[in-house]
């Protein structure tokens, strides 16, 4: 989904929902740069220096690392399975406004043929 920023322009919202392997992520994504900020939940991840989080971590964007450098959250208690409580908890750390309705993600329950 589009944002609409009184300081950055283009910006999207991605979110990423994986119900079969535990995974749910949100991502900020800026024109021209790419991820600027993500949230990734109950989701493992190594950072360039080896260090490992086992678990909900949050990418933030620097010079020296882009968005490959991740942290342990303290503010996002949400699990994998609850994406609406993440994305409250997203927005509010990311100071988004959500301004509509927030629709739970649709499950593919088969293969289409």
């Amino acid at each position: 989904m589009p944002v609409v920023s009184s300081t950055i322009n283009v910006l999207h919202v991605i979110g990423w929902y994986q119900p079969y392997s535990g995974k749910l992520s949100y991502t900020v994504i800026r024109s021209g740069t790419g991820s600027i900020y993500r949230l990734c939940v109950d989701s493992p991840h190594r950072n360039p220096d080896r260090q490992w989080l086992p678990g909900t971590h949050k990418h933030a964007w620097t010079e020296t690392h882009t968005d490959h450098n991740a942290y342990t959250p303290l503010d996002i208690s949400a699990t994998w399975n609850d994406p609406e409580s993440a994305w409250k908890q997203f927005c509010t750390e990311f100071h988004l406004e959500h301004k509509g309705r927030f629709r739970p993600p649709m499950l593919q329950t088969r293969l289409k043929t």
